[in-house]
């Protein structure tokens, strides 16, 4: 957050309108698809170490229609970027809001009820000027309808499951399980010793 010289929102309850909003989208089944990542580490791998050197690729210069292309897409990502509406899906799987760029009526009004701290109340380290479970209500609001717009746009049915199921872990049951065996047989030689 960008702030003028001297202010300090510390110290001005109402800039608990700037305060950020943590917003992450949790996986869903084809997700995937739909939202990318922030990061993508193919476009951090030089050529030489993504190709064998017997495949080394050429460089190529794209058209200017491609040039045009993107930067139009570019436009486009940067307006959806920091400011949030009601329908929309974020551009990416995490990400950063303030709560007066989160234009869903429910948060705004939220935001407008909230009472003005007694005097002498101080900022909070981390909630800073908003109540405790705040943000969770945010997020939970914007996963609605997140959801709602996702499940239209994949055509998955409202009562189908969207969370992936979980991976269980064998390898530390089999080494528990291992680890009883070999404890077992022990005392079942040393009982047959005495």
């Amino acid at each position: 957050m960008w702030v003028k010289l001297g202010y300090d929102p510390r110290k001005d309850v109402n800039a608990r309108k700037y305060q950020t909003l943590d917003y992450r989208l949790k996986a869903m089944h084809g997700l995937g698809s739909t939202v990318r990542c922030k990061r993508n580490y193919s476009n951090y791998t030089l050529p030489y170490k993504s190709a064998p050197v017997s495949k080394q690729k050429p460089a190529v210069l794209t058209a200017t229609l491609n040039q045009e292309q993107n930067l139009k897409k570019e436009r486009h990502l940067y307006e959806n970027v920091y400011i949030y509406r009601e329908g929309m899906v974020p551009p990416s799987r995490q990400m950063f809001y303030q709560y007066c760029d989160v234009l869903v009526a429910e948060i705004q009004e939220m935001l407008a009820k909230l009472p003005d701290p007694l005097p002498g109340i101080r900022c909070h380290e981390k909630r800073g000027w908003l109540p405790t479970d705040f943000d969770v209500q945010c997020r939970e609001i914007l996963n609605k309808q997140v959801r709602a717009v996702l499940r239209k746009r994949m055509n998955i049915p409202e009562d189908h499951p969207t969370s992936l199921p979980r991976k269980r872990k064998y390898g530390i049951k089999l080494k528990y399980n291992k680890m009883i065996n070999k404890k077992t047989k022990k005392n079942a030689t040393n009982s047959t010793e005495i």
